[in-house]
């Protein structure tokens, strides 16, 4: 790893894991709530799956930087099931929302993709 990013890194390091801490529990609650017309991102309707990729590569990217000496696939692994029990709590809570295997998917790659710029950080 380049010094430059270790020192911001060692930094910033609890700030990271507050903002973290901040993005999961919103996320969890934007996951869980009813559906309904409209909504925060209603404009992305249309590409919902890359609403889906984009938020798990910022959760994990933000898990890997607040906790790098836990290695990533463990947050890879942690994140890709998080994302089916969402799946399924959004079909059996009865809110409006719907079970979907592509939204698995793009919470999958999502998650693997924010591996290459940790990989490159930690080298």
């Amino acid at each position: 790893m380049p010094k430059n990013i270790k020192n911001w890194l060692d930094k910033y390091q609890p700030k990271i894991k507050i903002v973290f801490l901040i993005y999961f529990f919103v996320l969890a609650w934007l996951l869980l709530r009813p559906s309904g017309n409209g909504g925060l991102f209603s404009e992305f309707s249309y590409n919902d799956k890359l609403v889906h990729a984009v938020t798990f590569f910022l959760l994990t990217l933000l898990a890997c930087l607040s906790f790098p000496k836990i290695h990533s696939l463990i947050f890879l692994f942690i994140f890709t099931v998080y994302g089916i029990i969402i799946e399924f709590l959004q079909e059996y809570m009865n809110m409006g929302r719907s079970f979907e295997y592509s939204d698995m998917f793009a919470d999958f790659v999502g998650c693997l993709l924010a591996l290459l710029p940790i990989y490159i950080i930690k080298r």
